[in-house]
């Protein structure tokens, strides 16, 4: 009786033996042909599964957290090139606006359709988004919205009337939010709370800045190639971050690595309590709407000089489209020193200080709700700045007076946004993709819809006295950090004992492949 062979060890590998041993020489054709076959398949096998994590992604082995530092730093930098280039197409687009209604024969209020379709479409899809990529996973999230945008800025570029352009921004603005709001996601798989604040103002830094440099770059491309070349440029940036992502971002979603789950179907998952109807309900603790109101705020402030300034610039200075483009770069400069500037501890670095003192005085357990012990710092350079940027335009003071204070706009509402946002993704980090589309969505809507409402008190008060109003009410939203810094947390724990907390992993050194394996014993609040 032949001895049988025994069967493989787990950490055996098959296929490659089978491979190895295709290429042994043989007499016999046939006898090659029956040791060919299973190699084949094995190597399409492989071939399948490589191409599925490449394109639609695996939940991953090991927890993300663990991840090196510049595997970490390699991801956070192309979501953030992602973030830049979803960012680009609205306010790339804005300059050339006289060029669209004149080369497609549109009414002014059609023309203007295309920038708001954008805005409304960038800010409420995000929802949909956020719960398939907290569910689904992140990478499928990237990759089919990412080939969506592309596709989207092709089809405007080729537009023939401004009805078909309305129908391809509204898919250009819900398809390139996507990376902007499911990217938190990501940061949140990947870094502890203590240093969260700062992977997540990196990763937003590529949006925000996006949308400020975007008019100067639209409107030197307008100028030299007209409108449809701003779509050229966004569809090569489309592909090049749809190809980033295949190649560098793996899928980050913690499925292994968070509290258990009742068994529900895919649909209920999505849309129940734990997905989009579940997100929304979140809405109306009072510890979210206070975090909401404040980040509503600084919002208001960004779409109402966005949507006044070129008209303000050229009336009260007479500057032509070129030099209005150039006019926000201050403001760019501001929100990147807040990412860039070590020693000045501002924004994520300033939170992230803010909760190791949260854990020296809980005991080593930190708190989120003492991330917001930063936003008075935020508002003392961005209240003033408002307000000397509204009074230096309305008695057209020296235009770098002017500058200084969008400067400090700049700053402050960059800080403003990197703590509301961090706080909302620290407690709730089994849906943080979910919940940071939630505020997105407030903030946008009712951001963007401001200047269109408010036009004719705009108009009616001047400049000066519009944004001190919205200076004044950016610092009363203040009222809010010391309540829920002081009774935030009990309210939050009391509602959810568990508080959404995913258990820290402890370091273990694996002999065997030279890295670390997951200990879900320890936890650490939040």
């Amino acid at each position: 009786m032949s001895q049988e062979n025994p069967p493989p060890k787990s950490g055996d590998h098959p296929t490659s033996d089978t491979t190895l041993d295709f290429f042994l020489p043989d007499a016999s054709a046939d006898s090659a042909s029956h040791v060919s076959r299973p190699s084949q398949r094995g190597s399409a096998t492989v071939w399948k599964r490589s191409l599925h994590d490449a394109f639609w992604g695996s939940p991953p082995l090991s927890d993300p957290r663990l991840l090196p530092f510049w595997t970490k730093a390699r991801i956070s930098a192309v979501l953030t090139v992602c973030s830049m280039a979803a960012a680009f197409s609205q306010h790339i687009y804005a300059p050339s606006l006289l060029q669209v209604q004149k080369d497609l024969g549109s009414s002014e209020y059609l023309t203007n359709l295309t920038v708001s379709s954008w805005a409304w479409a960038w800010g409420t899809a995000p929802m949909f988004w956020a719960a398939w990529g907290d569910y689904g996973g992140r990478k499928r999230t990237f990759v089919v919205s990412l080939a969506f945008y592309a596709g989207s800025s092709i089809l405007s570029y080729f537009s023939p009337t401004v009805e078909i352009l309305i129908v391809s921004r509204v898919l250009q603005g819900g398809t390139g939010c996507a990376v902007w709001i499911v990217g938190a996601g990501t940061i949140a798989d990947m870094f502890a709370p203590s240093e969260r604040g700062r992977a997540i103002g990196w990763f937003q830094a590529g949006g925000l800045i996006g949308s400020v440099i975007g008019p100067p770059f639209g409107g030197a491309f307008a100028t030299a190639f007209g409108w449809r070349s701003t779509f050229l440029l966004l569809s090569a940036l489309g592909v090049l971050s749809f190809v980033l992502v295949i190649l560098f971002v793996p899928e980050t979603l913690r499925t292994h690595f968070v509290p258990p789950r009742k068994e529900v179907g895919a649909l209920s998952s999505l849309l129940g309590k734990r997905g989009l109807l579940g997100t929304v309900r979140e809405i109306g603790r009072w510890w979210v709407v206070g975090d909401v109101i404040m980040a509503t705020m600084s919002m208001v402030y960004f779409w109402s000089w966005q949507t006044y300034s070129p008209s303000t610039w050229s009336s009260h200075y007479g500057l032509n489209e070129a030099a209005i483009g150039l006019c926000y770069i201050p403001m760019a400069f501001g929100q990147f020193l807040v990412i860039v500037v070590r020693c000045a501890q501002f924004g994520g670095r300033l939170t992230d200080r803010e909760i190791q003192k949260s854990k020296e005085r809980h005991g080593g357990s930190h708190r989120s709700e003492d991330r917001l012990r930063a936003l008075p710092w935020a508002l003392l350079l961005f209240v003033p700045g408002m307000i000397g940027l509204a009074w230096s335009v309305q008695y057209v003071a020296p235009l770098a007076v002017a500058l200084f204070c969008l400067f400090l706009t700049g700053v402050g509402y960059m800080m403003v946004h990197n703590i509301t946002t961090t706080y909302v993704v620290d407690i709730y980090p089994t849906r943080p993709s979910s919940m940071n589309a939630l505020l997105q969505m407030i903030k946008t809507v009712i951001g963007s819809s401001t200047p269109i409402w408010a036009l004719g008190i705009f108009q009616s008060i001047g400049v000066g006295w519009y944004f001190t109003a919205i200076a004044v009410l950016n610092a009363v939203s203040l009222v809010f950090v010391p309540a829920i810094v002081l009774w935030g947390w009990a309210a939050r724990t009391r509602v959810a004992p568990e508080a959404d907390a995913i258990p820290h992993p402890t370091m273990e050194s694996d002999p065997e492949v030279g890295t670390s394996k997951t200990r879900l014993g320890d936890s650490d609040s939040n």
